[in-house]
C-alpha cells in the first residue's frame, strides 16, 4: 500500500490505514514522516485557530434556547447560558449608560423617578391627564370649604362654578396651599379649574357670603 499523501486518504478505521504490515522496512521512515506531517497540518489549520477552520456544525450539540458564553467566575470553558443568565451579565441601562432596559410599571411612570425604565403606551394612559379619563359630575358629593383627597393614583382636573350671595373671592387650595383667587360679584357664577396631582388634597374656598355650587365636575 502506498504512503498516504493527503489526510482525506486516511480512514477512521485503524485497520484500513497503511502500513498494513507487509511493507518493507525501508518504507517505515516514509510512513512516520507522513504521519508527523499530518499532525502538523492539523495543528496549523485546526488547533491554532485559523479563520473558518472550525464550523458551527462541528461544535457540540446544545439545548434549545441557549446562548454560548460563560457565567462561572474565572477563565474556563464555554458554557450554555439561559436567557436569564445571559441577561444577568449585562449592565442595567440608565440615563447615562447603555444596557438592559425594562418597561416601567404604572406606579414608576407616575412618580417619574426611575432612570432605567422605558415608558409604554399603557404607562401613558395611566399618567397623562385626559387619557382614559372622563368628566364626572360630582356636584352631589362636593361642598365648598370641604377638603378632599385625590386618591385616584393620577392627576385629575377639578372644574367648579360657584355663586355667592356677597362679593367675595373664589379660590382653590391644593395640598393646603392657595393656588387660585378670583373676584366673585354677588349673585354671579365664577368658575375655578385646576389640576390636582395624585395623593394631594384640594379644597374650593369662598371668602364671604353663602356659596351655591352650580357645576362641579372632575376629569378623572
Amino acid at each position: 500500500m502506498p504512503v498516504p499523501s493527503t489526510i482525506a486518504s486516511l480512514s477512521t478505521t485503524p485497520g484500513s490505514n497503511s502500513p498494513t504490515g507487509g511493507e518493507s522496512p525501508a518504507l517505515t521512515d516514509d510512513y512516520l514522516r507522513t504521519a508527523f506531517a499530518f499532525i502538523k497540518t492539523l495543528d496549523e489549520s485546526k488547533l491554532s485557530g485559523a479563520d473558518g477552520a472550525v464550523t458551527l456544525a462541528k461544535l457540540q450539540d446544545i439545548a434549545t434556547a441557549r446562548i454560548l458564553g460563560r457565567s462561572t467566575a474565572g477563565t474556563g470553558d464555554v458554557e450554555e447560558l439561559t436567557g436569564a443568565q445571559a441577561t444577568a451579565l449585562l449592565s442595567a441601562a440608565s440615563d447615562t449608560l447603555a444596557g438592559i432596559q425594562e418597561n416601567a410599571t404604572n406606579a414608576e411612570a407616575q412618580t417619574g423617578t426611575a432612570t432605567n425604565r422605558t415608558v409604554t403606551a399603557a404607562n401613558l394612559a395611566a399618567t397623562v391627564l385626559g387619557m382614559g379619563q372622563t368628566y364626572q359630575d360630582v356636584k352631589a358629593s362636593r361642598s365648598v370649604g370641604v377638603t378632599y383627597t385625590n386618591s385616584t393614583g393620577r392627576t385629575i382636573l377639578v372644574v367648579a362654578s360657584i355663586v355667592s350671595t356677597s362679593n367675595s373671592a373664589l379660590g382653590m387650595e391644593i395640598g393646603g396651599v392657595q393656588q387660585s383667587s378670583t373676584f366673585v360679584p354677588a349673585g354671579q357664577g365664577v368658575m375655578v379649574s385646576l389640576p390636582v396631582p395624585p395623593g394631594l388634597t384640594y379644597r374650593v374656598t369662598i371668602s364671604a357670603g353663602t356659596p351655591t355650587v352650580n357645576i362641579w365636575q372632575e376629569l378623572r
